[in-house]
């Protein structure tokens, strides 16, 4: 009785009660806000943590439906290019010339943004300020002013001006070849070694590769013009030296017998005099007057036989075979084909089409 008495005494419950207090509530009270304060910086910490993490998501979910975006508005610009491909070939191919000294023959017929196209795909104005402006640059190259691939595998070059490096790279592939000729038959090159396709280039401003749209950028002479690339610049990719569906083919199925056609009005003049050389034949000086006019020759060149090409050397005004690069850009996604045209029966006709994927964006 003595001890219960004892246990109800005030001064001996107020002992038991801040014992059995709670820890936050012993701490004194000068420190209670600062620990309150720790609890909610902690909280917020976790929130905050967690915030990031989804909007990073949902940023990188806007970025790859951005990018999604703008590779199938590429992709559909690139296949539309083939109306004006077409249209070139009807209307402008047949009239083609290049100047005496132009050393690779290439014409680039389109470099056209999209200003009434967004990069949605949408009709509103496209926005140049953001770099996004749908953006295509067709360019052609004439397969009559280069040197056959047949002729380059069996080694007969004419007075070497083929690199020694394609005639390796393409006699290697001859030797184990089962499918149709193309540039895509050619292994992805090394860094720094010479492209299977070649690109545009104009020497009159200076490169920006990583523009296109960019004033400097080698892709910006006016509609329709010719290039030539007498000045410094990376090695010549094997599509501008190696024609690839050159020889046509007659109705009966088999291949034209001369061993290596020629337009006058297109091919290199180093090249075209050294297949004259070999045929014992003498170029007019009216040709070169003439392609120095920006104007065809029309007059006929007759041909001739060559022994070291084993076959005739033929001279033609006009090309029935082309390859062109088609290259699509929205925004950051970029679409690039090579196709090659050929002239039938039926008229101009898709002999190959390939994309080009063995070049790193830009």
């Amino acid at each position: 009785m003595r001890h219960m008495r004892h246990m109800r005494h005030p001064r001996t419950q107020r002992r038991l009660l801040l014992r059995q207090r709670p820890l936050f509530e012993a701490i004194p009270r000068a420190n209670r806000r600062g620990a309150a304060l720790l609890v909610v910086l902690a909280v917020l910490l976790l929130v905050s943590a967690a915030a990031v993490a989804v909007a990073h998501s949902a940023a990188i979910e806007v970025a790859r439906r951005n990018a999604d975006r703008d590779q199938a508005l590429a992709d559909d610009l690139a296949d539309s290019a083939i109306a004006p491909v077409r249209a070139w070939l009807d209307e402008s191919s047949s009239v083609a010339a290049l100047p005496p000294d132009a050393t690779t023959p290439v014409f680039l017929i389109l470099d056209e943004s999209i200003t009434g196209l967004g990069a949605d795909g949408s009709s509103s104005p496209a926005n140049h300020e953001e770099g996004r402006s749908p953006h295509i640059v067709v360019s052609a190259w004439d397969q009559l002013a280069m040197v056959p691939w047949t002729l380059a595998s069996e080694g007969r070059r004419i007075e070497s001006l083929v690199p020694d490096d394609v005639i390796e790279t393409i006699a290697a592939i001859e030797a184990q070849r089962d499918l149709p000729l193309g540039l895509d038959l050619i292994p992805a090159p090394a860094d720094g070694a010479r492209s299977i396709f070649p690109t545009p280039r104009n020497p009159r401003t200076p490169r920006n590769p990583r523009d296109p749209r960019n004033p400097g950028d080698p892709r910006n002479p006016a509609h329709g013009t010719a290039t030539s690339s007498n000045t410094e610049r990376s090695l010549p990719g094997v599509g501008e030296l190696i024609s690839t569906h050159a020889a046509p083919v007659g109705k009966d199925g088999a291949s034209d017998r001369a061993a290596l056609r020629l337009n006058v009005n297109t091919t290199p003049r180093s090249l075209l005099e050294s297949a004259a050389a070999s045929a014992q034949v003498s170029l007019p000086d009216a040709l070169w007057t003439s392609r120095g006019k920006g104007k065809p020759h029309r007059q006929a060149i007759p041909g001739g036989a060559s022994a070291e090409l084993g076959g005739t050397v033929a001279f033609v005004s006009s090309s029935d075979c082309w390859s062109f690069r088609i290259d699509a850009f929205v925004g950051s996604a970029r679409s690039s084909w090579w196709v090659v045209m050929r002239r039938g029966e039926r008229g101009w006709e898709i002999a190959q089409r390939i994309p080009i994927v063995t070049e790193p964006l830009e």
